[in-house]
């Protein structure tokens, strides 16, 4: 084979490389995603944000046990592969399931014991710290992006180590926000 037959042939390949790439790179940010839920006074939420992601990226141990159990053939409207389960509890957050593989109809849920050994039900997210963002009212435009969709309200509910220390009604999507009621 010549060099300069050889040098064609690589960049074929390195041009063909690049447009799969491409390709599935634009398919997976074009995907909406399944959002964890949260139940508030008895009621069940969309909740954009992701409270288990410190927990794993503090504990290697965790993460593995986890992950360790999602398939690798996911699909992807689930890029992190889990949806969790979470309640707010007299002012405490609290973690009260996990499925992997949210996509077919089966759920394959995760004993929490499992995950954090000893657990004998709900575990307060003592690991997170930060604002929850809970859509309310109706959808005003839908995106199929990640948690793009935007909603007439947002519950924002600020945490710290586990504990609600506000709440806030908000009109309007975020950025474009105007308190109702604190």
């Amino acid at each position: 084979m010549t060099r300069t037959y050889r040098a064609i042939l690589l960049t074929r390949l390195c041009i063909a490389g690049a447009i799969c790439a491409c390709s599935i790179a634009s398919t997976a940010e074009a995907t909406a995603q399944f959002s964890d839920l949260i139940v508030i006074v008895g009621r069940s939420e969309q909740l954009f944000a992701e409270p288990l992601e410190p927990a794993l990226h503090a504990d290697p141990g965790l993460r593995y046990n986890l992950f360790g159990r999602i398939p690798a053939n996911g699909c992807s409207a689930s890029w992190r592969g889990y949806v969790a389960g979470w309640e707010i509890r007299t002012d405490e957050l609290y973690l009260v399931d996990v499925q992997v593989d949210p996509c077919p109809n089966v759920k394959k849920m995760v004993p929490l014991a499992e995950l954090f050994p000893g657990a004998t039900g709900p575990v307060k997210a003592q690991w997170f710290t930060g604002t929850l963002m809970v859509p309310q009212g109706q959808q005003i435009e839908y995106v199929h992006m990640g948690y793009g969709s935007r909603y007439e309200h947002y519950l924002l509910l600020d945490i710290d180590r586990g504990n609600v220390t506000s709440s806030t009604l908000t009109s309007g999507p975020p950025g474009d926000q105007r308190t109702i009621t604190e």
